[in-house]
């Protein structure tokens, strides 16, 4: 961040579930001239513009923290916010998440989210005090880590169509009696001729005598 850079505008945490979400861009600190994760200052009175002190006289103080994000809300926004730690349950949601994620400190690069959670009951009895939550990661490697744009509502699947009438199968067509077989025509059989009388065998005439062996 340089000389004529911007502040960035102020993340708003107005109603639970508010939420700024990006990556530490660090500020110029003007009594060093260095660029700091964060800068401490003492807050100001919102109607007097005063300083703000304790009842011992001490100064009320508050961190600012400068985060790029993915906000837009108009062509001209750069999507820088500045969160202001100026609430004491705000200070020890960073400090918790700062000690969850192995840290000492808050450091650029690094990216953090903070978002209100609700409300509680003041202890001096004025209005409720808000409550808050905060996750940090350390940057990895030195690089900044681009926070994850948060997930999109699960659409409602489409109702299922329901089924097409199934067409009633087709009646097969009856069967055409078989006409009985006609008995085969049998040929008459030819009457068999008697077979034809044999012949006598006429008898052998006796041999002449003299031509017998004794």
């Amino acid at each position: 961040m340089g000389f004529f850079d911007g502040g960035g505008k102020a993340a708003k945490f107005d109603v639970p579930g508010d939420t700024c979400q990006g990556v530490i861009i660090g500020q110029l600190n003007p009594a060093t001239g260095q660029t700091v994760p964060y800068l401490e200052s003492q807050q100001t009175d919102f109607t007097t513009k005063e300083l703000k002190v304790y009842k011992d006289g001490n100064p009320i103080m508050q961190a600012t923290i400068l985060v790029q994000t993915a906000d837009r809300a108009d062509t001209d926004d750069d999507g820088v916010r500045t969160i202001y730690v100026n609430k004491t349950r705000m200070k020890r949601a960073v400090q918790k998440a700062i000690r969850d994620a192995g840290s000492s400190n808050i450091e650029i690069g690094a990216t953090i989210v903070m978002w209100m959670t609700g409300s509680e009951p003041s202890q001096g009895g004025g209005s409720p005090a808000k409550t808050f939550d905060c996750k940090y990661t350390p940057p990895v490697g030195g690089l900044a880590v681009e926070p994850s744009a948060p997930a999109a509502p699960a659409q409602p699947a489409a109702p299922a169509q329901p089924a097409a009438p199934v067409a009633p199968a087709a009646v097969a067509a009856p069967v055409a009696p078989v006409a009985p077989a006609q008995p085969a025509a049998v040929a008459p059989v030819a009457p068999v001729a008697p077979a034809a009388p044999v012949a006598p065998v006429a008898p052998a005439a006796p041999a002449a005598a003299s031509n017998l062996p004794f």
